[in-house]
C-alpha cells in the first residue's frame, strides 16, 4: 500500500464514493497544533497540562462533520408516520 493509498483511505468516509471528510482532515491539523503546543508546554514548565480540553478541541471538528451528517440523514429520509 503506497503513503497516498493510505492517508486517502485514512481522510475518507467509509462507503463506496470515499470522498474526502473535512472533519477528519480539520481533526488531524487540530491534533498536530495540540501535540505541538502541549510539547512546548512540557519543555517550558516540566509538567505534564490537563487533556480535556485539548481532547475536545481535538474531536470537535469530527463531531461536527458527524452531527450535520446525521442531521441531513434525517432530513432526507423523515421517520415514517410522521
Amino acid at each position: 500500500m503506497s503513503l497516498g493509498t493510505f492517508l486517502h483511505e485514512m481522510f475518507s468516509e467509509p462507503g463506496p464514493n470515499g470522498t474526502v471528510s473535512w472533519g477528519r482532515v480539520a481533526s488531524a491539523i487540530a491534533l498536530v497544533g495540540a501535540m505541538v503546543w502541549i510539547t512546548h508546554i512540557v519543555l517550558t514548565l516540566h509538567s505534564l497540562p490537563g487533556f480535556d480540553g485539548v481532547t475536545a478541541f481535538v474531536l470537535a471538528p469530527y463531531a461536527a462533520n458527524k452531527t450535520a451528517a446525521t442531521v441531513q440523514a434525517f432530513s432526507q429520509n423523515p421517520v415514517p408516520g410522521k
